[in-house]
């Protein structure tokens, strides 16, 4: 599955979505998968469970019995997304507006209870109204969003960076301004 489908699904979606593409040439796993069979993920486990169901989509009684636990292996964010995302809505914010700017701008999915926010006022897993109130970063004036066991797609402490640019927000100057090496005033020119 591509980065930008896996992203845009949440959890249960993405792995059963994979699995689907995993057994896409076995018409009968994918009769199972799709008709006779619910799944759950156990996201600190990673791992899948598909139960058969009593009835299938279609109200057929159920022909099989049973679950099955499959592994899966998460993925990085940091290699998912290795450049922060700038959020240009007022700050500080709630998670529940962080998930409709992400959904709503680059289709992206966050679910609740997936993150926790690096200096945050609520620490753990945030999810709807939990407010997002870290100071920025001094140096890059970025907020780090870590995924926690709990997600089901992300690897636990990798990050999303944001870079807050909208209203109540102050970045530091030397954020902006910083130079790696000073400027050599003897070839500058005007013009």
């Amino acid at each position: 599955m591509n980065n930008t489908t896996f992203l845009s699904l949440p959890a249960v979606d993405a792995i059963a979505g994979m699995l689907a593409e995993i057994y896409a040439s076995n018409s009968q796993v994918i009769d199972i998968l799709t008709n006779w069979s619910t799944g759950t993920v156990q996201a600190a486990e990673s791992t899948y469970t598909v139960t058969s169901n009593a009835l299938s989509v279609g109200g057929m009684v159920g022909q099989y019995t049973g679950n099955v636990v499959i592994p899966y292996v998460k993925r990085n964010l940091n290699n998912l997304m290795p450049y922060p995302f700038v959020f240009p809505w007022a700050y500080p914010t709630n998670m529940a507006t962080l998930e409709t700017f992400f959904l709503e701008t680059f289709n992206i999915v966050l679910e609740d209870g997936e993150f926790a926010v690096t200096g945050n006022s609520i620490s753990g897993p945030l999810s709807g109204s939990n407010a997002i109130d870290a100071t920025p970063d001094p140096t890059t004036g970025y907020v780090t969003l870590v995924a926690q066991p709990s997600s089901g797609r992300f690897v636990a402490g990798s990050t999303i960076n944001l870079r807050c640019t909208g209203a109540g927000v102050q970045v530091p100057l030397t954020t902006l301004l910083a130079l790696s090496t000073p400027p050599n005033l003897d070839v500058l020119t005007d013009h």
